[in-house]
């Protein structure tokens, strides 16, 4: 909605609602002249009555009017919302895509919980994101991944997106996170060290193999989940990566339902119990 078009939309309503009001008045004060006449003429009792019935059938009838106009408005702005919001992510970061540079992130997703369930990340965007929310973590991240190392955790993502993850702890909040591996790879001197830098931030790093989830996982539960990539940052929303046959990021999702997040939130758990810890 463009800004003309939100002024006119607002002068509308102001027009529709200072109306209401002064009908409201000019009722009002013909039902106390009514009410006085009927004292003062008993025998004309019955016709003041049919009159007062009508214009509080006439209020009832204003307000209802205004309720539908205001909603209907709601609605509108809650369908602009989605689509500007899906439109823009396209090309912006999170906080730029919610215009959130002032305050929290998650403090904010009412807004996005009220009007979407989910919102379409590009593959450009994803790591933006990914840091944005980071930054904002507040209670908890559980995270698993199954993408190679130096393709998530690229040097001018990396740090910043860690850093801002331990802060987070160091202010109450709890990290933790399940990385999918081979055998090889879990031996792997790159592999140890970065789970081994991570702890040493206070992160709770494990890592389980490739295969572990169809172990674990019912069928009917892996057929909920849109990936097996995913991030829950504090119940708020579930940050979905999607990804190629080897790994390579593809884009993602937001889901923003809470039976889902719910359903991801469970699967985390049990994935993070089987997981393996590095010394």
């Amino acid at each position: 909605m463009t800004e003309d078009a939100t002024r006119r939309e607002f002068r509308l309503k102001l027009i529709v609602w200072g109306v209401s009001v002064l009908a409201i008045l000019i009722d009002v004060l013909v039902i106390s002249g009514l009410a006085f006449g009927t004292l003062a003429e008993p025998e004309r009792a019955s016709a003041r009555t049919e009159l007062l019935g009508h214009l509080v059938f006439g209020i009832l009838v204003l307000v209802g009017a205004t309720f539908i106009l205001e909603f209907k408005s709601l609605d509108k702005r809650s369908d602009d919302l989605s689509k500007r919001l899906t439109a823009l992510a396209s090309e912006n970061t999170l906080l730029a895509v919610l215009n959130l540079r002032h305050g929290n992130v998650l403090d904010k997703f009412d807004i996005l919980m009220h009007n979407c369930r989910y919102l379409a990340i590009p593959e450009g965007a994803m790591n933006g994101v990914w840091l944005d929310l980071s930054k904002s973590i507040r209670r908890y991240y559980w995270a698993t991944n199954s993408i190679p190392l130096d393709i998530i955790y690229k040097p001018e993502w990396r740090q910043p997106a860690i850093d801002a993850q331990a802060e987070a702890v160091r202010q109450g909040a709890e990290v933790k996170k399940v990385f999918f591996c081979g055998a090889d790879e879990a031996r792997s001197r790159p592999f140890r060290d970065e789970i081994r830098a991570q702890k040493r931030q206070n992160l709770s790093v494990r890592y389980c193999d490739r295969a572990k989830p169809a172990e674990l996982i019912s069928h009917e539960d892996k057929a909920r989940l849109r990936s097996l990539d995913f991030g829950v940052f504090d119940g708020v929303c579930v940050l979905i990566w999607k990804v190629d046959e080897h790994g390579k990021p593809l884009g993602g999702e937001m889901i923003f339902d809470r039976k889902e997040i719910q359903h991801y939130e469970e699967v985390f758990t049990i994935l993070y119990g089987a997981g393996s810890d590095v010394s």
